[in-house]
């Protein structure tokens, strides 16, 4: 038909399809046209008979939203972003190869009514390719060879998993090298797990890459069914162990894609009285709450916690403590727990439960050993006879005992201690009994 700047335009006798084209341009050793300038726009445009108006436009068949006729909200945007009826676009020339992006960015010549004509198989429109051959080859009848090895038009494949299938077609001398990419239907499941109060909900959940149309889905929970859906919503007042269920066929392929059973334990979130305990000073706690499933954990205060936001965390007990514990489910349910901890620091002084003041060097004195970090002041050590008589008192917290009584070695038997001390302003007296022996 033309020529320009080195490349020869040919245009397709008839209407044809988008994967005709396609191929008449690889006989070719050419690719559909393409317009990347005004000047070359108008050269294309008027390369066609006077009953077709070009058109051309990039259009997204995995839109979200896509249809026809060509617009952005319907999956088609024009490659220049020009709004008119002819843009050009800016990109390299040739700059469409087939094997790169089949079916896309394509010049199209449609004729003037109704139908839109867009790149969608079936739909029929003048191709024009541009080449750097001058002649049109001749045209035999082709030979076929799959990468299968089957030299058939069709073929039939039963991958495991989606893949390409090649072919090269060959014409006298010219080979033209193609592929097609058979997509296996797969589904895969969340079953997530049935919560909220009473009644429950489950909300499982398919992803496929297959149109629901052709699957034939059966969901089961407990007595309940539900057919066909790839996120049911089950409501459900039973409670204990419940099996969940879900068989997913293709009734293209007629095979199953998916069959998955699970046992759940339904239980309600159960209100809790606020628990009280004491604890040891400096020692690490656990808080067990009794709601314990596939919630949300939010904590407060929390000072002194090791991980927030779980289940049941550490806390290091330092002090006397009210914590509180938001718990949540995915549906609206909700409780919260309190837990009230004081701490007790007379748990945390040591003292021997015998000594022998023989003067052997060993266990010859009573004192009192403190945790680490003990935060309180020690006041006054007293010891007691089997009559409850004062017979010692020492000061401080180095206060002990040697076993002396008015400058004699205490005689053998019990004795009664008292270890005087305060705490944040708040007095205390640990007592016990120790053993005098030789």
């Amino acid at each position: 038909m033309a020529n320009r700047y080195g490349l020869y335009y040919f245009r397709t006798c008839n209407q044809v399809e988008i994967d005709d084209a396609i191929i008449m341009a690889k006989i070719m050793n050419g690719f559909l046209a393409t317009g990347n300038t005004e000047d070359k726009n108008d050269f294309l445009f008027r390369l066609l008979p006077n009953d077709i108006h070009w058109i051309g436009y990039y259009q997204d068949t995995t839109s979200k939203n896509y249809n026809d006729p060509p617009d952005p909200t319907s999956g088609f945007v024009w490659m220049s972003g020009d709004s008119q009826s002819r843009p050009y676009w800016v990109s390299g020339e040739p700059n469409n190869p087939e094997d790169i992006n089949p079916g896309k960015y394509v010049v199209q010549g449609c004729r003037r009514d109704p139908g839109w004509c867009d790149i969608e198989p079936g739909l029929k429109f003048v191709g024009i390719i541009e080449s750097k051959t001058s002649t049109i080859p001749t045209i035999t009848s082709p030979t076929i060879l799959w990468e299968t090895g089957e030299t058939t038009q069709e073929i039939i494949v039963n991958p495991p998993e989606s893949r390409w299938y090649s072919v090269t077609i060959t014409y006298d001398t010219r080979t033209v090298t193609d592929s097609i990419y058979i997509q296996t239907p797969k589904a895969t499941v969340d079953m997530s797990q049935p919560g909220g109060c009473n009644p429950y909900k489950w909300k499982p959940v398919i992803e496929t890459n297959a149109p629901l149309s052709s699957l034939e889905i059966k969901w089961n929970l407990g007595t309940n069914r539900k057919l066909d859906e790839l996120s049911p919503e089950f409501l459900l007042s039973l409670e204990g162990n419940i099996t969940g269920s879900v068989t997913v066929n293709s009734t293209e392929c007629g095979t199953e894609l998916l069959s998955q059973t699970e046992l759940f334990n339904v239980q309600p979130m159960m209100p809790q009285l606020p628990r009280e305990s004491v604890a040891f000073l400096n020692d690490t706690v656990q808080i067990v709450p009794f709601n314990e499933g596939p919630f949300t954990y939010s904590w407060t205060p929390d000072r002194d916690l090791f991980e927030r936001g779980i289940f049941s965390p550490f806390f290091t007990a330092t002090r006397d403590v009210e914590y509180r514990v938001l718990i949540e489910d995915d549906f609206g349910c909700s409780t919260t727990e309190v837990f009230i901890y004081t701490i007790d620091p007379n748990l945390k002084i040591y003292t021997p439960t015998a000594f022998s003041p023989n003067g052997d060097g060993l266990n010859d004195s009573f004192g009192f050993y403190l945790i680490e970090n003990f935060y309180g002041e020690i006041k006054r050590l007293r010891i007691f006879n089997s009559f409850g008589e004062s017979i010692h008192e020492a000061i401080g917290s180095e206060a002990g005992w040697d076993g002396k009584v008015n400058n004699r070695t205490a005689p053998f038997g019990q004795y009664i201690y008292v270890i005087e001390y305060e705490v944040n302003g708040v007095s205390y007296a640990k007592k016990g009994q120790v053993n005098v022996v030789y």
